[in-house]
């Protein structure tokens, strides 16, 4: 059995518009998903991981922390899949 997992993003700078209020990033300023558009990086509590990242991705001095793999599912298989929630380092 073989599984793929892809994102789909459309990134042409001069077609995009990206609606973006530097202002509200308190953790700082990284990209989307896409990565196409800049993005507020998450504070601690956050939402961070999944498939390309797309719950967010944590400020500087913090990691994604997510729950261990259920049994029987590959640990580089969660650790790209699962989402979690920005710690301190």
């Amino acid at each position: 059995m073989t599984a793929a997992d892809g994102l789909s993003c459309y990134c042409d700078p001069a077609a995009v518009q990206c609606n973006f209020d530097v202002t509200r990033c308190k953790f700082g300023i990284g990209l989307d998903a896409c990565p196409c558009c800049p993005a507020c990086l998450q504070g601690p509590g956050g939402s961070c991981g999944g498939p390309s990242d797309v719950s967010g991705r944590c400020g500087t001095g913090l990691r994604c922390q997510k729950s261990p793999p259920p049994d029987g599912v590959p640990a580089f298989v969660w650790e790209h899949n699962a989402s979690g929630v920005c710690v301190n380092k």
